[in-house]
């Protein structure tokens, strides 16, 4: 048996797939005789006061779901739509609460097992347990990778290899805990750089504000598109707040010596922290600035911004017009909406510009269309667009070339 609802619904017995019209991608399976009689279960978006805190780096992937905390006589799964982007270098973790006093992982109860459907594993997680939270939230963070280091010392490795820090002997009086991060810069951040400018990965060692007893190194690759660093000056960033804390970078240049191996740089320093490098290109209008902080944070603030799945649809209707829509894309939303669907991941809170959109048959141009995306939206619907073509014919071309959008620098064929 398989049902939709909008906040509640009725299981019994006979188990069943329950569907959310509200939350696409939400689903609740449950096996029968897993309830002794028939059960209400409300799921729903709470606009939870004492939400989950979340550190530098870390952004919502899901609104607080809230649930009815029932007991089950055996497993029921759960899907739980993930719009907020996944990475190789983040990872999601999913929090539970009651009445939303602390929160606590529930990673032991995720179904790791291979989906048949790709898209399906991407766009949601899945989990099997016995009783329903109150609460239940996802979050994505960079991924943490455990290790330990001994006093004899020793190099730890990020997922780029290239990226590392190497402990000496006697670094550390004592086996400790430590975790090497690393924020990636990818093409779509580079348009945050001013002209001249550019960046290597964000390296961290956590925990941060650790002194050391002598100096550890840092490795750190100069980005792929310079080819001669003597075209560059380079500077070394460093960052030490902690927590929720706003990040503050200071330029250390000037107290560290720089060895290059090849296209890495290698420095030490007596404390972790995070780690940055910046290249500024030698007789351009950038060499002017005095204070590379203002830029840096204007990187970085692209950089920790988390983009969110979207739907991009268009159709051509009955009276002439192209009309365009914006859909929080899940696994159920892909069909809300008839017309050619191109997915794409937006940043959140920030004015989105559509530049144009044409077809095989000229239409009058028109002012630019903006939007601003929300995450988890209660609509889960972005605002419309329509376009009135530049045409008395009736016939348009259905292919998937009958459209070009672009959302800024982004170039989207539908």
């Amino acid at each position: 048996m398989e049902e939709e609802f909008l906040a509640c619904f009725l299981v019994d017995a006979r188990g069943g797939t329950l569907k959310s019209k509200r939350i696409p991608g939400f689903r609740l399976i449950v096996p029968p005789n897993a309830v002794e009689k028939p059960t209400r279960i409300f799921a729903r978006s709470s606009s939870a006061k004492n939400q989950p805190k979340l550190f530098d780096c870390e952004a919502a992937a899901t609104p607080v779901i809230e649930l009815s905390p029932v007991h089950f006589k055996a497993n029921v799964v759960l899907d739980i739509p993930v719009l907020g982007e996944h990475r190789s270098n983040t990872e999601m973790v999913v929090l539970k609460s009651s009445m939303e006093s602390k929160w606590y992982s529930l990673q032991d109860h995720l179904d790791d097992s291979e989906s048949e459907d790709p898209a399906f594993e991407e766009c949601c997680k899945r989990l099997r347990l016995k009783k329903l939270p109150q609460f239940i939230f996802v979050h994505t963070r960079p991924q943490v990778v455990s290790l330990n280091v001994t006093p004899a010392g020793g190099t730890l490795a990020a997922i780029d290899e290239r990226l590392r820090v190497t402990f000496p002997e006697g670094a550390l009086t004592k086996p400790t805990t430590v975790i090497p991060l690393i924020s990636l810069i990818y093409s779509i951040h580079r348009t945050a750089c001013p002209a001249g400018v550019l960046t290597s990965p964000i390296l961290t060692l956590e925990p941060r504000r650790r002194r050391f007893h002598r100096t550890v190194i840092y490795n750190i690759p100069r980005p792929c598109e310079i080819k001669d660093l003597g075209d560059y000056h380079t500077r070394v960033l460093c960052s030490i707040t902690e927590g929720d804390e706003p990040v503050m970078w200071k330029d250390v240049t000037n107290s560290v010596d720089i060895i290059w191996h090849k296209d890495i740089a290698m420095f030490s320093g007596n404390v972790s922290g995070r780690f940055w490098l910046i290249f500024r290109k030698k007789n351009s209008k950038t060499e002017a600035i005095s204070d590379i902080i203002p830029v840096a944070n204007l990187i970085y603030s692209q950089v920790t911004r988390t983009r969110y799945r979207a739907g991009v649809s268009a159709k051509i209707t009955t009276s002439n017009e192209v009309e365009v829509k914006f859909i929080s894309k899940s696994p159920s939303s892909v069909d809300l909406y008839l017309g050619e669907t191109f997915s794409c991941q937006l940043l959140n809170d920030k004015n989105h510009v559509i530049k144009n959109i044409y077809s095989a048959i000229p239409f009058k141009p028109f002012q630019e269309l903006s939007f601003s995306l929300k995450q988890f939206a209660s609509s889960y619907q972005l605002p419309d667009a329509k376009i009135k073509l530049d045409s008395t014919e009736n016939y348009f071309p259905k292919s998937s070339s009958a459209f070009t959008l672009s959302i800024k620098d982004q170039f989207i064929q539908l």
